[in-house]
């Protein structure tokens, strides 16, 4: 049983990393797989029931269950449904993760198969990363899918470079926790350390300035850590280690530095870590005018979609999907009770780490014959290095909201709750048996509501790629299939729409014309039903309305859209071509200038995409002669 479960949360982690990091969550076809393994792995905790129990810190189980119990509520009364069932399998596939390496993924003998498996993982990304590096940016073995930032940066299976560089920290610092604390002889601590300078490598081709940061502040701590384990111990050959590890930490700086100097590009990154104009302090003030909404529980689950747009700084065109500051967003969207509840969490389990972290150290002898012993320790100490790096990269960047990284950082936070006693002569009780039901039922409710999901949710991304590529009749075959199966997806809606809009530009007819755009905006409203707050979306069904003449209707929506977006050169462009349908020249001329007061070629982009045309100059005209506009 032991076997299979570290098999299905390798497996649940090698598919997370191989199709794109599960991304963001908001694709499911990228996380069911995965999330479906770790079903299969909580649903076999039936069959431990009548065993001898693992146990878990009552302190650390206490926090996770308060916590989850918190987040779950405050997922369900979420605005967006749509939206909240992103953090939804999110949590329950991170709680799966947690109870599995808590409660069955226990002795140090199957902890570091995990640690190796997550060896093999690093070194595959590395090697895909540096032929994307030297090569091919955009070269992917197994999906063709270009990548988010394709350039010099390497994001190997990732869908981003700091994806991949959440993930590579914690490989580099767990490899050196086990290059000098593994119960290994020399060659084999010779190996970890080439394994730990492989992953460097692949972090400095990142080019990622918090996987710098967070990797330099987990290699601290390890060293920082092992010194203190060894601080009363400095005989017996212990002191050669402390030179060691010490050298190693400069050895490894200096390498970034040699590296970073022999690469422009990577040198620009480098140069870069501590900028001031940063995108990010953009994100970061939208994110605190939302926290101001509702400080105690927050705005809802991911609504930060919606209230970056709201919140943006009239300078950032980029849309503002993600904080970039993960313990900042979680403070917007699940309020001052949710930030304090994780804090507790980290607080409790970083205690229980520390405290068999120091009866290891108690206990330390240079000539420590038991290996497992040893491999205990270099686990104690990677954890809790590799912790602290990701909680280090959650405050400049969204490493949590990627499923892998997530599921790789609860796996951590799995080996620190686990007691070190030995459990195995227990008799179980009650109690145990209804710790070891938890992921049985959480497995199960995965299953439940994920194994339904999947033939709608490959049918809509067959559809996407579809739509795409310009396959119109096979991705609309698919959609259809999709909704078929159940999916309720906005985006596909949307897509919908857009081809009746795109068939209204070709057709011969007014009738006709009018025909495809009555059936555009019915997809377009079906699409507003589900994901109301999505501007773009409330901008598509205006036009359609404005288009067959529904002008009262349209204008709410035009309105609602400056509420959304009120710094968006979309929405202005849209609004200038709302008065222009309706004949209103000197509003449209108002919401033009608005518009291309925002620079950077946006009006232009948006009228293109909507085959529509402005002309500000005719506009002028009509205003000073006091004419209705065209509205074609």
């Amino acid at each position: 049983m032991k076997a299979l479960q570290v098999t299905l949360l390798l497996a649940s982690l090698a598919l997370m990393q191989l199709i794109f990091g599960g991304g963001d969550g908001t694709r499911l076809i990228y996380t069911l797989p995965g999330h479906l393994l770790l079903g299969l792995s909580g649903a076999l905790a039936i069959f431990s029931l009548r065993k001898a129990p693992a146990r878990m810190d009552r302190a650390c189980l206490l926090t996770v269950l308060v916590l989850a119990i918190y987040l779950f509520a405050r997922i369900a009364l979420s605005p967006s449904a749509w939206l909240a069932r992103f953090d939804f399998y999110a949590l329950l596939g991170a709680l799966l993760m947690y109870f599995a390496t808590a409660l069955f993924v226990r002795g140090a003998g199957e902890r570091f198969a995990v640690v190796c498996g997550l060896m093999v993982l690093a070194v595959v990304q590395v090697a895909i990363g540096i032929f994307q590096f030297a090569k091919d940016a955009n070269f992917n073995p197994l999906l063709s899918e270009t990548r988010a930032e394709a350039g010099f940066r390497s994001s190997g299976f990732f869908i981003s470079p700091n994806h991949l560089a959440g993930f590579l920290e914690v490989a580099l610092i767990l490899a050196t926790s086990f290059c000098f604390w593994g119960g290994f002889k020399a060659r084999a601590k010779m190996f970890f350390g080439y394994l730990a300078l492989v992953c460097l490598t692949g972090l400095v081709l990142t080019g990622s300035r918090g996987g710098y940061l967070s990797a330099g502040a987990g290699l601290a701590v390890v060293a920082v850590g092992s010194v203190w384990a060894m601080r009363s111990r400095l005989t017996h050959g212990v002191m050669p280690r402390v030179i060691a590890i010490v050298a190693a930490v400069v050895l490894i700086g200096g390498s970034l530095g040699l590296v970073a100097e022999r690469s422009y590009a990577i040198r620009t990154r480098v140069n870069t870590v501590f900028i001031t104009s940063d995108i990010r302090i953009l994100l970061w003030k939208a994110a605190v005018q939302q926290f101001k909404l509702a400080p105690v529980f927050g705005t809802g689950s991911r609504s930060y979609v919606y209230y970056g747009r709201q919140f943006r700084s009239p300078g950032l065109m980029d849309d503002p999907v993600f904080v970039h500051n993960d313990w900042l967003q979680a403070l917007a969207e699940y309020g001052i009770v949710g930030v304090l509840l994780i804090v507790g969490l980290v607080i409790m389990h970083l205690r229980h780490g520390w405290r068999r972290w120091s009866e290891m150290a108690v206990n330390l002898s240079a000539a420590l014959p038991e290996t497992a012993g040893k491999h205990a320790l270099a686990l104690q100490i990677g954890t809790l290095s590799a912790i602290a790096a990701t909680l280090v990269h959650a405050v400049i960047d969204f490493n949590l909201h990627i499923q892998a990284n997530l599921l790789l950082t609860a796996f951590l936070f799995g080996m620190l709750a686990a007691r070190g006693a030995d459990t195995r002569r227990e008799k179980p009780g009650w109690p145990a048996r209804l710790l070891h039901a938890l992921p049985a039922a959480l497995g199960l409710w995965m299953l439940i509501v994920g194994v339904p999901q999947v033939p709608g949710e490959v049918f809509a991304e067959t559809a996407r790629g579809k739509f795409a590529s310009g396959n119109i009749r096979p991705a609309l075959e698919d959609a259809g299939r999709a909704i078929s199966g159940g999916v309720r997806s906005p985006d596909l809606y949307f897509q919908l729409g857009e081809v009746q809009r795109l068939y209204s530009q070709i057709l011969p007819s007014e009738e006709a014309r009018r025909f495809a755009i009555e059936d555009a905006l019915e997809q377009y409203a079906t699409a507003l039903a589900i994901f109301p707050q999505d501007v773009g979306i409330v901008l598509r069904n205006a036009w359609a309305l404005d288009r067959l003449g529904r002008f009262d209707e349209a204008e709410p929506l035009i309105a609602r859209a400056k509420e959304l977006d009120p710094n968006s050169p979309m929405v202005w462009t849209f609004s200038a071509l709302h008065w222009k349908m309706r004949e209103m020249p000197a509003e449209a001329l108002a919401d033009y200038r608005r518009a291309d007061s925002f620079g950077h070629g946006w009006v232009e982009k948006v009228l293109r995409e909507m085959n529509e045309s402005f002309d500000p100059a005719v506009m002028e005209n009509l205003v000073k002669q006091g004419r209705p506009a065209d509205p074609k």
